[in-house]
C-alpha cells in the first residue's frame, strides 16, 4: 500500500489519541505520521508537507470567538469548536502550502459560518474554488447543517465551480442508520481492528 497520512493537530493529547487510534487499528508506523503543530506558525516554506499533498481533508474549528456563541468551559473542546491562532485564511493558506500541482483540498464546516468560509478563500489568491456541497441531517430538512467544499491550485477550466447533489445523512431526522447510500458505502470499507465505543447499531448487536 502506497498511501501515507500525515495527520497535523495542534493539542498534544489529541495528537497523542490520533497515534494510539491508528496503532490500535494497525496501521504500521511506516504509513502515518503525526504532525504536532500550531498552523499558524509554520514556516512558510520548510514544513514537513510542502507541496507533498495529493488529499487534505479538514475539519476547523467551526466559530470565531467574535461570532457571539458561548465557549465550552473544557479548554480541550473550547479549541476543538473555536478559532484561537489560526483563523479560516489561515487554514487554506496550509492548504496552499501542502497540497501539490494536482490535490483536492476538502473543508466541511457549520452552514452558518458559510459567508465566512468563501470570504476567506477569496483572501488566497492561488486557491481556487472547485465546488460545493451542502450536507443536510435528513431528507425531510429543508435547510443544511453543513457546507463542504473543495479547492485546488489549479484553476477551473471552465471558470466554474459546481454545486454537487446535496448530502442527505438520514431518510428520517430521528433515526440514528444512515440512508441506505451510506450504510453500504461504510459496510464496504475495511472493517477496523477495533472499536472504541459502541455508537452504532450493529455494535450493539455484537458485529
Amino acid at each position: 500500500n502506497n498511501v501515507h497520512i500525515s495527520m497535523v493537530e495542534m493539542q498534544p493529547s489529541l495528537a497523542n489519541r490520533a497515534v494510539r487510534n491508528m496503532e490500535l487499528n494497525g496501521i504500521p508506523p511506516s504509513q502515518f505520521q503525526v504532525i504536532e503543530m500550531d498552523i499558524s506558525k509554520a514556516d512558510r516554506v520548510d514544513h514537513p508537507l510542502y507541496h507533498q499533498c495529493d488529499l487534505v481533508v479538514c475539519n476547523p474549528p467551526f466559530y470565531s470567538p467574535a461570532g457571539g456563541r458561548v465557549a465550552p468551559t473544557n479548554a480541550e473542546k473550547k479549541l476543538a469548536h473555536f478559532e484561537s491562532s489560526a483563523d479560516l485564511q489561515t487554514f487554506f493558506e496550509f492548504f496552499a502550502q501542502t497540497l501539490n500541482g494536482r490535490g483536492l483540498g476538502c473543508v466541511i464546516i457549520d452552514i452558518t459560518e458559510r459567508a465566512r468560509l468563501l470570504n476567506s478563500l477569496s483572501s488566497v489568491s492561488n486557491l481556487h474554488l472547485h465546488y460545493i456541497q451542502y450536507i443536510y441531517h435528513s431528507i425531510l430538512e429543508t435547510t443544511p447543517i453543513r457546507i463542504c467544499i473543495g479547492v485546488s491550485l489549479q484553476p477551473i477550466p471552465d471558470g466554474e465551480w459546481i454545486e454537487l447533489e446535496p448530502m442527505y445523512l438520514h431518510d428520517d431526522p430521528n433515526e440514528i442508520v444512515y440512508r441506505a447510500d451510506h450504510e453500504a458505502w461504510l459496510e464496504s470499507l475495511y472493517p477496523p481492528f477495533y472499536r472504541i465505543g459502541a455508537m452504532r447499531m450493529d455494535s450493539f448487536a455484537g458485529n
